[in-house]
């Protein structure tokens, strides 16, 4: 069972659309969870691409499965589908599941805490409970439990499906049994090899890529480390600079204090003595030069 929640399916864009198979892909989760129980081992990505390559998506922006044309264009796996909306009859859905069916319950949003239509995959029933796998929450369990009051299941959508062949049954010229590398799908011989290709020359293409941005982040890391050495270095000098300077203003200061004592002193001389005195020893430096 898979579950569309996980964060690698935020990425996945559901057909050709822009919406994500984490929002709205819950109809592609819930139909590959249900085929796969036939043998058929397909993801959900897969699965995806495998709609896309035979333009089997619809709509406005092609992100919804042309249901009735999948037992055209994939017949090795659909032999059918039953559109029944809406449903109420509990032995029609028993019938179904007894066989080779795959049984798709259409839900109110609601139940999630979201709006519109949500699909479930209708796997068993207990009683008159229908038991569902939910992609949304990745639960297991009657129906009942969580839409009882959204009228619990409002429709189904039911797939005739053939079963998973053999590698000895495989009609001459198709894949279809899981191959290293590739996966299930119907291409023939020639188209599957050309895709396999193309997808290693893309996936070494990018690996190259990658290995490029490495090197330029490593010769990016060489560069910023030289300039942090620059930087360290030219921060001992100023720091050296600026430590000498401190040193040659801390003794001007003294000499500068020593000289203002020194002027201090001598006014004081001056302040303490007479006019007549102050005369009597400038006319003696007089006569002294």
């Amino acid at each position: 069972m898979y579950k569309q929640t996980e964060d690698y399916y935020k990425t996945l864009m559901l057909g050709f659309g822009n919406e994500s198979v984490y929002n709205v892909g819950c109809y592609l989760v819930s139909l590959i969870s249900g085929i796969n129980k036939f043998g058929h081992k397909l993801t959900p990505r897969e699965f995806n691409q495998l709609l896309k390559d035979k333009n089997l998506f619809i709509g406005e922006y092609k992100n919804y499965i042309d249901v009735d044309n999948l037992a055209t264009k994939l017949p090795y796996m659909f032999s059918s589908f039953k559109k029944i909306e809406p449903w109420n009859d509990m032995a029609t859905l028993k019938w179904y599941l007894s066989r080779d069916y795959v049984v798709l319950g259409k839900v109110d949003a609601k139940g999630i805490g979201g709006s519109g239509t949500h699909f479930v995959l209708v796997d068993d029933t207990d009683g008159d409970n229908a038991i569902i796998h939910d992609p949304w929450t990745d639960e297991y369990q009657p129906v009942a439990n969580r839409y009882n009051k959204y009228g619990n299941i409002l429709g189904l959508r039911i797939f005739g499906m053939v079963k998973a062949q053999s590698n000895n049954d495989v009609p001459e010229g198709i894949y279809y049994e899981n191959i290293e590398g590739i996966g299930p799908i119907d291409f023939g011989v020639k188209e599957q090899v050309d895709r396999f290709i193309a997808e290693y020359q893309s996936e070494r293409e990018r690996l190259i890529e990658e290995k490029g941005k490495t090197s330029n982040l490593e010769r990016d890391k060489g560069i910023l480390e030289k300039q942090v050495v620059d930087l360290e270095s030219e921060k001992r000098s100023i720091e050296t600079k600026f430590g000498l300077a401190e040193k040659a203003w801390s003794d001007r200061e003294k000499d500068l204090q020593t000289e203002l004592a020194k002027w201090k002193k001598e006014c004081n001389r001056l302040n303490n003595r007479s006019g007549a005195e102050l005369i009597i020893e400038g006319i003696s430096k007089l006569f002294k030069k």
